[in-house]
C-alpha cells in the first residue's frame, strides 16, 4: 500500500509568525514552509525584513494591483534576473521595457491559441513513443515518473520548436536545464529578498558546462535554421518569421536563441510537474481515478485522443488544473517597486519587495472549500463560474503571463488522457512525498511508481 495520505502533502505551518532567523532558515530548507497561518486566512502581509519591507499581495486585489494595474512599478528582481542570466540571457521572462515589449510583440502570435492545433499531434507522437517504452516493461515495473514526464514534455517542445526531435540532443538540453536547477535553483531568502544582486556569481564549472552545453546545441540549430532558408511550421519558424517582419528592429541570433531558450525551459518544466503531480493524486484517491476513466471511456471509447476531443475533456482537464491549483509549478513571483505606492491602505515604499504566491492564493481559506482537498470537480464548467481569475495563477497574470498557456493546457489534458487510458500509475509503497520549492515546485525525493496496464 501507498503512503496513505488523507489529503495532499504540504509542509507544516507555523502556528504564528517566525523570527528573522527561524524564518531565513526555513526558507533555505523549503520555502513554502515558512509561510505562517496568517498568510492562509489573511489579506496583505506587510513585514518589516532585514531592513526592506516584504509584502506579500494576498488577495484577487492585490494581485490585480501589483500584476496587471499597476504592473510597470513592480519589476522582477535583479536576483531573478541574475539568477537565470546565464541559461536564458536577456529573454523575455527576465527582460524589462522596450526589450521586453518587443520580444512580446514578436513571440506571442508563434504561441496564440489558434496555432495550436498542429502541435497536437506532435504532443501525440511524443505520448505515443513513451506508451511504447512502459509497454515493453513488465506489468508492476517500476518508473521514476518525474523523469519520464520531464523527458516526454522536453521531446514535445523540441518537435515543436524545431520540427523534428533532437534525437540524443535533446538529452543534452534536458542535462543543462537540469544541472542549472540543481546548483543555482533553490529559490530562499536570497532570491526572495533580492539578495542575490549583491553576491558575485562564483565560477562554478557545472554550470559552466550545462550553460556550454546548451548553447552549442541551440546555436548549431538556429544558425543552420537560418542558413537554409526554408520556413517549416514550426515555432522556431515563427519566431524568425516574426524577427524579419519588423526591419531595423528585429531580435538578434543571440537574442532568438535566449527566446528559444525561455521557450523549451517554461515549455517542458511546468507541464512536466504538473503531470507528475497529477499522477501522485491520482494515485492517492480511487474515486477520482475512476471518474477519470469513466470519462475517458465514454468520450473517446477506447480510440486514442486528438485536439477535438479537448472540449469534451472536462473532468481529464479539471484534474489538470486542480494539480496545478495544490501543486502550483511557479510557486512564487518576486517583484521590486521602482516607486512608492499603495496596495488597497497599506503603504508600498520604493523598494519594498512585493511576492505574489500562487501556492498562498490557491490555499487560502477565505477564497476556497476545503482548499487543502484534492477536488477536481471544483473546475468543472458547472462549477467554474463567478471565480475571479487573479485568484487562480498558475500561470502568472497581466501582461507577463505566460505565452504557453494555452499550449501547456491542450498537452497536459492530451497526454494525461493518452497515458491514463493505458496505464495506472502507484505510488511505491511507503515513500514520502512532500513539495520541495526550487525554480519549480518539485516532489523532494522524486515520484518513483509502479505500472499497472488497463
Amino acid at each position: 500500500m501507498s503512503q496513505a495520505y488523507p489529503r495532499p502533502p504540504a509542509p507544516p505551518i507555523p502556528r504564528q509568525i517566525l523570527g528573522v532567523w527561524a524564518t531565513l532558515l526555513r526558507m533555505r530548507e523549503n520555502l513554502i514552509s515558512a509561510w505562517p497561518r496568517e498568510a492562509y486566512v489573511g489579506g496583505l502581509l506587510r513585514r518589516r525584513f532585514l531592513g526592506r519591507w516584504l509584502v506579500v499581495a494576498n488577495s484577487p486585489a492585490s494581485v490585480r494591483h501589483v500584476m496587471v494595474d499597476n504592473a510597470e512599478n513592480y519589476r522582477k528582481s535583479d536576483s531573478t534576473r541574475k539568477a537565470l542570466n546565464a541559461i536564458i540571457g536577456d529573454g523575455m521572462f527576465i527582460s524589462q521595457g522596450e526589450l521586453w515589449r518587443r520580444q512580446r510583440r514578436l513571440a506571442a502570435p508563434a504561441l496564440q491559441p489558434s496555432r495550436i492545433a498542429p502541435f497536437a499531434q506532435v504532443m501525440l507522437e511524443a505520448g505515443n513513443e513513451l506508451l511504447e517504452r512502459w509497454s515493453k516493461l513488465p506489468d508492476g515495473a517500476e518508473v521514476d515518473v518525474g523523469a519520464d514526464m520531464a523527458g516526454l514534455a522536453i521531446d514535445v517542445i523540441c518537435r515543436s520548436m524545431f520540427s523534428h526531435d533532437l534525437g540524443d540532443r535533446a538529452r543534452i538540453v534536458w542535462d543543462s536545464f537540469s544541472v542549472y536547477q540543481d546548483v543555482l535553483g533553490r529559490f530562499g531568502a536570497a532570491d526572495l529578498l533580492d539578495l542575490r544582486r549583491h553576491l558575485p556569481n562564483l565560477p562554478n564549472r557545472k554550470v559552466s558546462r550545462a550553460t556550454a552545453a546548451l548553447d552549442a546545441v541551440l546555436n548549431d540549430v538556429i544558425a543552420k535554421r537560418i542558413a537554409e532558408q526554408t520556413p517549416r511550421n514550426d515555432l522556431l519558424s515563427m519566431l524568425l518569421a516574426a524577427r524579419d517582419a519588423e526591419p531595423g528592429k528585429h531580435l538578434t541570433d543571440r537574442q532568438i536563441r535566449d527566446e528559444v531558450a525561455v521557450i523549451i525551459l517554461a515549455g517542458h518544466e511546468t507541464t512536466a510537474n504538473a503531470l507528475t503531480w497529477s499522477w501522485f493524486l491520482l494515485s492517492e484517491f480511487p474515486d477520482k481515478l475512476a471518474a477519470l476513466h469513466e470519462e475517458l471511456k465514454r468520450v473517446l471509447g477506447g480510440r486514442p485522443p486528438d485536439f477535438s476531443d479537448l472540449d469534451a475533456l472536462n473532468y481529464t482537464r479539471a484534474v489538470f488544473l486542480e494539480a496545478m491549483r495544490l501543486y502550483p509549478p511557479i510557486h512564487t513571483f518576486s517583484r521590486h517597486a521602482i516607486q512608492d505606492d499603495a496596495i488597497g491602505d497599506a503603504a508600498v515604499p520604493a523598494g519594498s519587495i512585493v511576492i505574489v504566491s500562487p501556492w498562498l492564493m490557491h490555499r487560502h481559506r477565505g477564497y476556497w472549500k476545503n482548499p487543502e482537498d484534492f477536488m477536481p470537480e471544483r473546475f468543472l464548467p458547472e462549477n467554474d463560474q463567478g471565480r475571479d481569475k487573479h485568484l487562480y495563477i498558475p500561470f502568472g497574470a497581466g501582461p507577463r503571463i505566460c505565452l504557453g498557456a494555452h499550449f501547456a493546457m491542450a498537452e497536459g489534458v492530451l497526454l494525461l488522457a493518452m497515458l491514463a487510458q493505458r496505464f495506472v500509475l502507484h505510488l511505491r509503497p511507503g515513500h514520502p512525498v512532500m513539495p520541495q520549492a526550487l525554480l519549480t515546485l518539485r516532489p523532494r525525493d522524486g515520484m518513483p511508481m509502479r505500472l499497472e496496464r488497463r
